[in-house]
């Protein structure tokens, strides 16, 4: 049995923590358990761990009604989108701190906010700072075959284009390689970051996501 430990995304449905997948919905259980994004319950041990319509915490000893653990999930989720929001306001401010300290620095830099609806109340963005360069290998990659796209990415070195493809791009098989790539490509603490961001995104409901590309730096000379 796969349970979210975290609120999530598969197969076009959302879920949020405790609720269970099935698992026909996870292509991949094993990267998804690795990022402690599900987790793997024994079904035996879950029926014991159920006793009158309660759920039960086999270390403490503690029954929860299905009240509490709304009120739990609810509290979680809250946590959640409110540690976004902060990261994000972050990550805004120090951009800005950058274009007025080393405006040099951000030339040709632009922000793109990739949006979606989590629960159908909570918007959640996630910005990614871009090259001029990230963005156009993007859209190359976009406008090749599915077969030629998945030879170009097991080769980009930029995470910024592999969320940023992994948004946009709709094609499984693109989307697929991207994941690997990522995989390889941050194999240490690094992918843990990446990871975070696809994990947003799988959040969102990345078929009907849009992008909105907001201009920190002039983009005059850029092919359309």
């Amino acid at each position: 049995m796969l349970i979210a430990k975290k609120p999530c995304s598969f197969g076009g449905r959302q879920f949020f923590i405790d609720d269970e997948i099935p698992a026909e919905l996870v292509a991949d259980p094993t990267t998804q358990v690795r990022f402690g994004i599900l987790a793997v319950i024994n079904t035996d041990d879950n029926a014991e761990g159920m006793k009158d319509g309660k759920a039960h915490d086999e270390y403490s000893g503690v029954f929860y009604t299905q009240e509490e653990v709304d009120v739990m999930v609810s509290e979680a989720v809250a946590a959640a989108v409110s540690e976004m929001e902060q990261k994000q306001e972050e990550l805004q401010r120090s951009i800005v701190l950058l274009q007025q300290t080393n405006p040099e620095m951000c030339d040709g830099i632009i922000t793109i906010d990739i949006n979606g609806t989590s629960d159908g109340e909570n918007e959640q963005m996630t910005p990614v700072f871009a090259t001029r360069e990230d963005v156009q290998k993007v859209f190359e990659i976009m406008q090749m075959n599915a077969d030629e796209g998945v030879k170009v990415v097991t080769h980009v070195m930029s995470e910024n284009v592999l969320i940023l493809l992994h948004a946009v791009d709709g094609r499984k098989t693109i989307k697929d390689a991207v994941k690997k790539r990522a995989d390889i490509l941050f194999m240490f603490d690094e992918k843990a970051v990446v990871q975070a961001v696809f994990t947003d995104v799988n959040t969102a409901t990345i078929s009907n996501a849009t992008v909105e590309v907001n201009a920190a730096a002039n983009m005059e000379g850029a092919d359309a």
